[in-house]
């Protein structure tokens, strides 16, 4: 997936009720939040990896 939306729309789309708890659940899987992988440049993210 490749976006410029906000990650509070993001989570909404893949069915998270809340920015925190996808942010708590993208760092459990990927090791960082998912603020500082999109400001590094990393815009690519599989969906199926943040389901809860």
């Amino acid at each position: 997936m490749s976006t410029d939306q906000p990650i509070s729309q993001i989570a909404a789309d893949i069915g998270y009720l809340s920015e925190p708890a996808f942010n708590k659940t993208f760092q459990r899987v990927f090791g960082a939040p998912p603020g500082k992988i999109w400001k590094n440049g990393v815009h690519s993210v599989s969906r199926r990896n943040l389901r809860n």
